[in-house]
């Protein structure tokens, strides 16, 4: 535990914006380590000058951002050469500092630093982190006034010191900060205090917005004659203050902030920091940041975790956020006003294109004294404030814009790193003092200018490459550089349909590792964009769901009735029949359904001693069954009866139709011709129709022996029949308008019963492959599954609480091998949208990349349960949403779009793959020789649900005690069928009395 003599940091310690890989111990323990001894030989200034010492800020910061110990060393390293030695505490100076007298006598003075550090140590040590730090900053009384001015003193240092000591709950660092604001001069104090009293005056609230201001103060002539570029390198108190003080207080003044708007008003504060500090650029110069308005956006970041404080007052909150709304109307004015241009924002091009992840690593990775990384935490804590207040006044950014930001910051940086960087010449204008300065110091001093508003500021800075930008639209899909980088070249007429082949997935894949997390394809006159990292995933089909949760149109759904929820638009019928999905499939409806999975379980194991090698046929009959029992309440004892091989049949031949019809749907405007082509020249229309009339007939014909059952009075549980219990009845979850029709029944369904029957098949084959493949992971979770169950009783869904390997194999199973290996039929977009600066238009398609973005792991094609162990993922069992946070994959997809079923596959494979492991050995076949053939662990089959190619395993049962079980438990379970392989209604009373 830390305590204000010891920095304790462990890897949960993380901070609120952190890095989505796990922190390792060796780096929480540098840290540790490396914060401890700054703390004990340096001061916090690291010149007589009073330029601060930033380890403890970079070192948290790129901590939580993944750096490693090695990275952490080196970061100490190339920042602890020139600080300089705190001056010797007084004991007797110490001793008279609880006296307010005595305290205010040091004020300002750095001499005293480690005066007061050791006051503050003692202080906490004996009253506890929130008494001290109410009293001395948030108490509102004349001294706690003046030391919370002092914490906006030093261009925001403290503010920042004191928010990382309770970010990662270190007292020794929030002894630090308030000592460092004790030694500084309280030259904010008379504009905050004076713009606070001048609001009190005005006759009513202001109701303006941080960027109305902002304009107001670009359009105020006294304010932007109070500086001038000869002024010292303080402008606010050497121009600002001297010259037009009263104005800034009188402006500053109409931005309020009340204690219940302080989340929405939070939020504008942090984006309008962001929004100055991203968008003061210059159109003839390379991108820029300036430094004081980057302290604005660093220091906004800390008020989302004061916010988080229960034990500061909504008062005490929503007056700091007052107050730092109000300092970035002072900073902006001091620096002349720069003009904001968003139109660098939107025509952005990154030079490396990534995701968070990626700009983590580099910021983390990267050589300077914090600033930089300080600036990445804060931007992406600017897209997860902005999250919910998009549509509130004065929100300029919104959710796309940050990560590119954080680009610009990136590569603004890292452009000091190439060989052609030349450092400006001692006495070059904008750098005068930094000739004096540590070499290492002024390569900090150039990678930031001051004062933006300034043409002299600007003059070191070199000249704009317009590769770097682009027009916001170059009409082809997502647009800003897409032909520079961010989209392989097109054909004429065909755009990129000659790079397709019958498995998409691999040449996606291919084009993620070229183009980085998002590109786009021209498929004709179709565009199609391909997200290719789970942050592009979050970020649109879940953060904008309402825009990314459509589809494009299909060509054979459309000929029929396009009731099938996988390509249905987002058309009222498509929510209607979400709800539907989502309320009879949920997690509390998954488990109703347990009994028939342990059922057809037993079948599958009996037939597994019976003849091993027919294994696939035995699994898929397993998951037809389920799937059928499920949703209508009928077993598939066998896989050739009637109905089971028309539902085949039809599948078949509708994913042919599929592929035979796609020209249709890459040029639309050919849709008529083929509704009007000869059967001579196509049997298209034909064969369209009778797949039409086959699916139709097949449904009708489920749902209406659903029907019959219930009007016997068999309420055999199923996803029909309680959605056939809402026909002309009264629901107490289903509104009249949310409820289906019968035909409308009939097909949600049947489509249930084929996702449910063909995607959980392909797992399960994927599963027993990986065991043959890593006969190391299936020897890990027979040990789990012996130690939990025994060799006496077959597994079941209750043991998973018990068997966090196990469940960690099933997700493994599929991450390592998607069914939808495209992640699905690809979302639309139902408006134009802005990504990243990328212009994505209206109805284009939109690629979840499932295969890259599972397999964007360390050693993906290794199957590695350990991935998916406790702490990373919701305990078995509990609900998990739609967010991707909540699952380890993106193959159920996300959005609004995310399989319905995923409970009860889960269950199902669970199921399955557990009593496999605990019946039998599964290893790899071998020849005469005893060599064992090569088995390529990627041969999947083609097409939109892809498979393992068909390959040979080798079944042992582990015991004959086992083999027993299985028969003793088979031969009890069948006596609950009838002469056709069904269910009895003694079943149904057996396995359901409770429900």
């Amino acid at each position: 535990m830390a305590t204000p003599y010891r920095l304790r940091l462990s890897p949960c310690h993380s901070g609120f914006v952190h890095t989505q890989s796990e922190l390792s111990l060796k780096s929480a323990e540098t840290t540790e380590t490396l914060l401890m001894q700054n703390h004990e030989q340096h001061h916090i200034y690291f010149d007589n000058a009073g330029l601060h010492n930033h380890i403890v800020h970079h070192l948290l910061c790129i901590y939580s951002l993944g750096a490693s110990a090695s990275q952490l060393e080196k970061a100490y390293r190339n920042n602890t050469e020139y600080q300089i030695p705190p001056y010797p505490a007084d004991p007797a100076t110490i001793e008279t500092l609880s006296d307010q007298k005595e305290f205010a006598k040091y004020l300002g003075n750095c001499e005293h630093y480690r005066d007061y550090v050791v006051f503050f140590k003692k202080e906490i040590s004996k009253r506890g982190v929130e008494a001290v730090v109410n009293e001395y900053v948030f108490r509102g009384d004349a001294r706690a006034d003046d030391m919370l001015a002092r914490m906006f003193s030093g261009f925001l240092h403290p503010i920042i010191h004191l928010g990382y000591g309770l970010e990662f709950n270190q007292p020794v660092i929030v002894a630090e900060a308030l000592a460092q604001a004790a030694i500084h001069e309280d030259w904010p104090g008379p504009f905050l205090w004076g713009a606070e009293a001048e609001a009190k005056n005005l006759s009513k609230p202001a109701g303006r917005t941080l960027v109305e201001i902002l304009d107001e103060i670009r359009a105020n002539t006294k304010l932007a004659n109070s500086v001038e570029w000869p002024d010292p390198p303080n402008k606010v108190t050497g121009g600002l203050y001297k010259r037009a003080a009263d104005e800034m207080i009188r402006v500053a003044a109409r931005w309020q902030v009340a204690p219940e708007e302080l989340e929405q008003k939070t939020a504008e504060m942090i984006n309008a920091g962001l929004y100055m500090t991203a968008l003061a650029q210059r159109a003839d110069k390379a991108v820029k940041f300036d430094f004081f308005f980057m302290h604005c956006a660093n220091t906004s970041y800390f008020f989302s975790v004061f916010n988080q404080m229960p034990w500061i007052s909504t008062q005490a909150k929503a007056r700091i956020v007052e107050c730092m709304g109000r300092l970035h109307l002072l900073m902006y004015a001091s620096a002349k006003g720069p003009k904001l241009r968003p139109q660098d924002l939107n025509g952005y091009r990154p030079e490396k294109p990534g995701g968070w992840e990626s700009i983590f690593a580099r910021a983390a990775a990267y050589e300077d004294d914090g600033h930089t990384s300080k600036l990445i935490r804060a931007i992406k804590n600017g897209e997860i404030t902005t999250a919910g207040f998009e549509e509130a006044p004065g929100i300029k950014l919104k959710t796309g814009d940050f990560l590119k930001i954080a680009h610009m910051v990136m590569d603004s940086v890292e452009a000091m790193d190439r060989p052609d960087f030349k450092m400006p010449n001692a006495g070059t204008t904008g750098y005068e003092y930094a000739a004096e300065l540590d070499p290492f110091v002024q390569r900090v001093v150039v990678r930031w200018l001051r004062w933006a508003g300034f043409p002299e500021a600007w003059e070191a800075v070199a000249e704009r490459n317009p590769q770097n930008f682009a027009p916001i639209s170059n009409g082809n899909g997502l647009s800003n550089g897409l032909s520079n980088g961010l989209r392989p070249p097109t054909l004429p007429i065909i755009g990129n349909l000659h790079q397709m082949t019958a498995r998409p997935y691999q040449v996606f894949d291919k084009l993620a590792k070229e183009y980085g997390p998002i590109f786009s394809l021209k498929l004709g006159t179709q565009t199609m964009v391909v997200l290719n990292t789970e942050e592009t995933i979050r970020d649109l089909f879940e953060k904008r769901s309402a825009t990314y949760s459509s589809k494009p149109g299909n060509f054979v759904a459309e000929f029929g009735n396009n009731w099938n929820l996988l390509f249905r638009p987002n058309d009222d019928l498509w929510r209607r029949f979400r709800k539907m999905y989502h309320l009879r499939l949920n997690v509390t409806a998954a488990n109703r359904y347990i009994p028939y999975q342990e059922f057809e379980s037993l079948q599958l194991l009996n037939e597994m001693l019976d003849g091993p090698h027919q294994f696939w046929d035995h699994v898929k009959r397993y998951t037809t069954s389920i799937g059928s029992t499920v949703t209508y309440g009928h077993r598939t004892p066998l896989l050739n009866t009637p109905t089971v091989k028309t539902l085949f049949e039809w599948l078949d031949r509708f994913s042919i139709l599929q592929e035979r019809s796609q020209l249709a749907d890459w040029y639309p405007i050919l849709k008529p011709l083929f509704l009007r082509l000869p059967s001579w020249v196509s049997d298209f229309l034909k064969e369209a129709s009778e797949l039409r009339d086959m699916e139709r007939g097949l449904w009708m014909r489920l749902i209406k022996q659903a029907i019959a059952l219930i009007d016997e009075g068999k309420m055999h549980p199923s996803f029909s029949r309680d959605m056939l219990l809402t026909l002309g009845a009264e629901s107490e979850k289903i509104d009249k308008a949310d409820a289906l029709s019968e035909e409308e029944i009939a097909f949600a369904a049947g489509h249930a019963w084929t996702a449910a029957a063909d995607t959980t098949y392909s797992t399960l084959m994927g599963f027993i492959k990986a065991m043959i493949l890593f006969p190391e992971v299936q020897r890990a979770a027979q040990e789990e599954i012996d130690r939990v169950v025994g060799s006496h009783r077959l597994p079941c869904w209750d043991d998973s609480p018990n068997m966090p390997y196990t469940m960690a194999v099933v997700r493994e199973s599929v991450r390592w091998m998607p069914t939808t290996i495209g992640g699905g039929v690809p979302h639309a977009t139902t408006q134009e949208d802005f990504y990243m600066g990328y212009r994505i238009p209206a109805g284009a398609a939109i690629v979840n990349n499932a295969w890259t973005i599972n397999n964007d792991r360390t050693n993906p094609r290794q199957f590695d349960p350990t991935r998916h162990l406790p702490g990373k993922y919701p305990p078995v069992g509990e609900p998990k949403g739609s967010d991707l946070s909540d699952r380890p994959f993106t193959t159920f997809g996300a959005g609004r779009r995310m399989c319905p079923g995923i409970h009860v596959a889960e269950r199902s494979m669970f199921t399955a793959m557990s009593r496999f492991l605990w019946a039998f050995e599964m290893s790899r076949p071998r020849d005469e020789n005893g060599n064992m053939p090569p088995l390529d662990p990627d041969a999947l089959t083609p097409g939109f649900l892809v498979m393992p190619v068909k390959y040979d395993a080798v079944f042992k049962v582990r015991s004959k005690d086992r083999g027993a079980i299985i028969r003793r438990e088979w031969v009890d379970a069948s006596k609950m069928l009838d002469e056709n392989g069904d269910y009895t209604e003694a079943f149904f009373e057996q396995s359901f009395a409770t429900q």
